[in-house]
């Protein structure tokens, strides 16, 4: 689960709706948008556009009703909440999440201990737990894993469910904490790829009908995608190289297919010429490349007309 901040156009109504913050350019209109992701089919299987004010760890809790009993989610240190982690216990759902140091005694102690690896019984404040009673959850002993983890950005501290060191060594976890790195790229796919930010109108209905559509467009681009790969796999067993299919392009063919699709006019053989003409485009998989990330900041007029509403 992971949250991101989306750039919306200026109106009375929307402001009213989702708000914003204040900018060099006036009152820059935006909404906290929060996706359950599956990181290893590519698939959005929960998502909601929300105030700009809102908590990513309240959506996160909304989107846990969506998860099932063997799920793992992964979360960044921006949701470590005791409350969080015991909404987790409650409902039998395992976690893994990055934490900060100071987020409690214990974890101070663990951060500067020569542990590795330890699990402990969380000892919440008499604040943590007024703010479970507030969710409505009851107190129960939460029991967790704490983890040193070195990547080839740093050192990360992690929380997690996973308590046995045999079934899940700590030598896993790095690679582990890496695939959440999936949900970034599919934001960056969903702004710069399906332009959810170019919104069709100005009205409330309008920004939440194009959010839900772009999710919509996201689910079935990857399914035809993983349906595509097959045809790549037969097509390049015999290749040095591991291939999959350009996203990008298969972007492009779902969309010539998705009115039809939607209206309940699309034939078998349809999807088959389809599948086959995504497989065509492929992409070369080569593991162990690493670029410096640039961020390249987006200035789109109608999007930042400097208008102030209060």
């Amino acid at each position: 689960m992971d949250g991101s901040k989306y750039s919306l156009p200026n109106t009375p109504d929307i402001f009213k709706a989702f708000g914003g913050q204040d900018n060099q350019f006036g009152h820059k209109l935006m909404a906290l948008g929060s996706c359950l992701y599956d990181v290893c089919q590519g698939l959005v299987l929960d998502a909601v556009l929300a105030h700009y004010s809102s908590s990513e760890r309240d959506l996160a809790f909304g989107h846990l009703q969506h998860t099932s009993s063997n799920d793992l989610i992964l979360y960044d240190r921006g949701y470590s909440a005791y409350w969080l982690a015991l909404a987790h216990i409650i409902k039998k759902r395992n976690f893994c999440m990055r934490i900060r140091s100071n987020f409690n005694k214990q974890t101070i102690a663990f951060e500067k201990s020569s542990k590795r690896d330890a699990v402990i019984t969380l000892e919440p404040s008499a604040e943590m737990i007024a703010q479970a009673k507030e969710k409505g959850l009851s107190i129960e002993p939460v029991t967790v894993r704490l983890l040193k983890v070195k990547t080839t950005k740093g050192k990360y501290l992690l929380m997690t469910t996973l308590l046995d060191n045999t079934h899940y060594p700590r030598k896993d976890f790095a690679d582990l904490y890496h695939m959440r790195w999936q949900i970034e790229e599919a934001y960056k796919t969903q702004k710069c790829r399906f332009e959810v930010e170019n919104f069709s109108g100005e009205s409330v209905l309008s920004i939440q009908q194009d959010y839900h559509a772009c999710m919509l467009n996201h689910v079935l681009t990857a399914i035809s995608c993983y349906y595509a790969q097959g045809y790549i796999n037969k097509r390049v067993s015999k290749r040095k190289l591991a291939y999959k299919v350009n996203f990008s392009k298969a972007i492009s063919s779902v969309k010539d297919i998705l009115v039809s699709a939607l209206n309940g006019f699309l034939l078998d053989v349809d999807i088959r010429q389809s599948l086959q003409s995504i497989s065509k485009n492929l992409t070369a998989i080569r593991s162990g490349r690493s670029f410096e990330r640039v961020k390249v900041r987006c200035r789109r007029a109608m999007l930042r007309k400097g208008y102030r509403y209060a």
